[in-house]
């Protein structure tokens, strides 16, 4: 019996029927109130129990039935509604049209409500846009959502591109000490250590220049205060002594104790193995 091709390409798809649908007032069992405009998006609880268990859950226990009837309104205040649109876009369409400067804010609203196809949307399109001028803004934004995989996944680039960040580029000065931190405790950082203590170095320069203070070992120092500990002295102290003392950002003990140590693995006193620098392993951003 022959198809009638005709007749199916007059039924519209279940994604076009939805969109149909969307923000519809008269045939709509659910309302968002959004930002401190009060935005109103409607929709249909069914469809957004089925992208997300968060609404799944909210919908249909006892404690919800209760309180309201078969309409439900939900106020998300401290949402932007530019970024709640996108999300509602995309539940009902499976697609989203945003900038990569929006994605990290998106893949933060999709968290918090449990879109999972969202999320990995984000994610994919966060990894394909991932450069050396914007990783450590995306890296800031992630941390900021609290999720230690996405952390973790952010700093593997890092990682992976550090010599180019933090040598070539220079970028130490751009960033805030806290996320400083966080890079140089990785083990998996491609950088000379040397390299290390003279970025460092230039960081308290930077700072102390920003508040207008004395360009002098003191102030520099107090600068870099927690970064300086972070700085593995020993894979350095030997071949680069001069430099080191010139900088002046490490307390004398504290190289003592770096040649110390270097003495006693050459003597076999110690089984502290020395790297030729931090560990080149395979990455999180790789894997």
């Amino acid at each position: 019996m022959p198809v009638n091709t005709e007749l199916k390409m007059s039924i519209p798809s279940h994604v076009e029927l939805f969109c149909e649908l969307r923000n519809n007032p008269e045939l709509s069992d659910l309302v968002f109130v959004v930002g401190p405009t009060q935005k109103k998006f409607y929709g249909h609880k069914l469809l957004f129990s089925l992208v997300s268990p968060f609404f799944e859950k909210l919908f249909y226990t006892e404690d919800w039935k209760s309180k309201q009837g078969s309409f439900k309104q939900i106020e998300l205040p401290q949402v932007d509604p530019k970024h709640f649109k996108i999300v509602y876009e995309f539940v009902y369409q499976q697609s989203a049209d945003f900038t990569n400067i929006d994605s990290v804010k998106i893949l933060g609203l999709s968290l918090k409500l449990k879109i999972i196809d969202l999320q990995t949307y984000c994610i994919k399109r966060i990894r394909k846009s991932l450069n050396l001028d914007n990783c450590m803004q995306v890296f800031q934004q992630i941390n900021e959502l609290g999720s230690k995989r996405l952390v973790t996944w952010a700093i593997g680039f890092i990682e992976l591109r550090s010599f180019e960040l933090l040598v070539q580029k220079g970028i130490l000065n751009e960033i805030p000490i806290p996320t400083i931190v966080h890079i140089l405790s990785s083990q998996r950082l491609c950088v000379p250590e040397i390299e290390l203590v003279r970025r460092v170095y230039e960081k308290g320069v930077y700072l102390c220049e920003k508040e207008g203070l004395e360009i002098e070992a003191s102030n520099i120092k107090e600068k870099v205060s927690e970064l300086v500990p972070l700085i593995r002295l020993e894979l350095s102290v030997t071949e680069h002594y001069d430099e080191i003392v010139k900088y002046d950002i490490f307390d004398q003990s504290t190289i003592v104790s770096a040649l110390r140590l270097v003495i006693q693995v050459y003597t076999k006193q110690s089984s502290y193995q020395f790297p030729y620098k931090r560990a080149r392993l395979k990455t999180s951003y790789e894997k």
